[in-house]
């Protein structure tokens, strides 16, 4: 399962490659669709799309494709069938919605404990928000004083 950390890191890597495909978007992309893969291959899978000159959106990663075949490539010993959405389905109990060539589940239950995913530090977003909502502030005390001075100047 991706983290935050490793879903902004993809996001920012295709951006890199194409940077008429919004950060935003393609965070939101693949939390949505793909926080399931493995991070090694979304990224592959990522870095062929951005790549392709046939690629006209980051939404074709969400579609079976040459990418999650180069994708499995190298991560696994298991079985490399097409990419399909009816491909055969993992048959470990409760692994059932995961392809069986590509099944995060199986490869999340094999991950050393020993060797956390690192917690995310403080984003640079947060620190950005907080200067946005800090100049706000500002401004509206800097409005509240000029329409004190003018009701003043009136009454």
């Amino acid at each position: 399962m991706l983290s935050t950390t490793e879903i902004d890191r993809l996001a920012a890597m295709a951006n890199a490659v194409r940077p008429d495909w919004p950060i935003r978007s393609l965070r939101t992309g693949i939390a949505t669709n793909h926080r399931a893969r493995a991070y090694q291959d979304v990224a592959v899978a990522m870095a062929w799309i951005a790549t392709d000159p046939a690629t006209r959106t980051p939404g074709r990663l969400d579609e079976a494709g040459p990418w999650w075949d180069a994708a499995q490539a190298g991560s696994s010993g298991q079985e490399h069938g097409r990419s399909d959405p009816r491909s055969p389905r993992c048959q470990v109990v409760g692994h059932g919605s995961y392809p069986v060539r590509n099944c995060g589940a199986c490869r999340f239950e094999s991950l050393d404990p020993s060797d956390p995913t690192p917690e995310p530090g403080p984003s640079r977003y947060a620190e950005a928000a907080a200067r946005g909502a800090q100049a706000c502030r500002e401004a509206i005390g800097a409005g509240r004083r000029a329409a004190a001075r003018t009701d003043e100047r009136k009454g």
